[in-house]
């Protein structure tokens, strides 16, 4: 892992690994009209001093990037009351192509309480439809259906409400086959098909939207982060997850360095056991990796497999995990 030190934060990348993609997972995406094919320039970066395009240049060891203004996109009401709060709410989201808005809305009096505007992340991937389109043909949905989930996740968050049990959704098409996860590609060809045109329902947790949350609202379990980062590391992605902050301390919080051997080692499980005060065979592991089990395993503790993480729900993992 090497160190991204981006307007003075640090963030982490594996070796190899695209610098656009890296900005984009984090929060920090740059334009990308041209579908990150290297000819619009405009996701020119300054990485280490030195001009480069974050599209075409690959992390191999530690750098320090600077980015441009980014001009990022907000309502003249920002989140600023417009409405009094009332006791049935929802969200209302619309998904356009360079602007996400989100509202908190009255159910009791039809009104809208707050409002809450972002440039839509998908702009890394390029500038418009025909573009994230060619880039779905490319490289499959999974990119930008989690940039774009990550980002009203991190909306909805900023209005710091319990759980709302409904969002309404509108967009183009191309937006909605992407907020579900669906393939768009087959509206970039002749006869330009959709896969879908009706009214979907679906749970916000299939779609990464605040999934976890309510795992951990249930208060009959006590729980723990142990994670194969360091704490460094782990610091940085918690900023990506403030919710979390609401269920866990940082005393909940077991990572890599406060043991002598990491996954798939069973110490850093034991640790967090006897820690938070309980034995081993009373302890669940809920995680994503094949190390993730055989820690679990050799430390004496039941496992679930978390298989909704990229890379990590196909065939060949599910057959492992079982």
């Amino acid at each position: 892992m090497y160190k991204v030190i981006v307007n003075g934060k640090t963030l982490y990348a594996k070796d190899g690994a695209l610098l656009s993609q890296v900005l984009a997972e984090s929060g920090n995406a740059v334009e990308h009209p041209c579908g990150g094919r290297g000819v619009c320039k405009k996701c020119t970066v300054a990485v280490n001093g030195k001009t480069q395009l974050s599209c075409r240049y690959t992390i191999e060891s530690d750098i320090v990037v600077s980015l441009p203004d980014r001009g990022e996109i907000v309502s003249e009401t920002g989140v600023n009351a417009t409405g009094e709060m009332t006791e049935n709410l929802c969200f209302a989201l619309d998904i356009g192509t360079t602007t996400l808005a989100l509202a908190l809305v009255s159910l009791d009096k039809k009104e809208i309480i707050k409002v809450a505007t972002r440039t839509n992340p998908q702009r890394t991937y390029g500038a418009d439809v025909i573009t994230r389109i060619d880039y779905c043909r490319k490289n499959g949905v999974e990119s930008l259906h989690r940039i774009l989930t990550e980002e009203i996740s991190r909306m909805i968050s900023e209005f710091n409400l319990p759980t709302i049990e409904s969002l309404y959704v509108s967009g183009n098409t191309i937006m909605l086959h992407l907020f579900f996860g669906t393939d768009c590609s087959s509206m970039g060809v002749a006869p330009y098909k959709p896969v879908f045109l009706a009214g979907k329902t679906e749970n916000a947790g299939k779609l990464g939207i605040e999934g976890v949350e309510t795992v951990m609202q249930d208060n009959r379990f006590e729980h723990c982060i142990a994670t194969g980062a360091t704490k460094e590391q782990h610091s940085w992605k918690m900023t990506q997850f403030k919710w979390i902050e609401k269920y866990m301390s940082p005393e909940d919080y077991f990572t890599v360095d406060m043991v002598n051997h990491g996954k798939p080692a069973p110490d850093l499980f034991l640790l967090a056991a006897k820690t938070k005060g309980y034995r081993p065979q009373d302890c669940i592991v809920i995680g994503d990796s094949l190390n993730d089990f055989k820690a679990a395993n050799d430390a004496g503790m039941k496992s679930i497999a978390f298989v909704g993480a990229e890379g990590n729900d196909t065939p060949e993992y599910r057959k492992k995990c079982y």
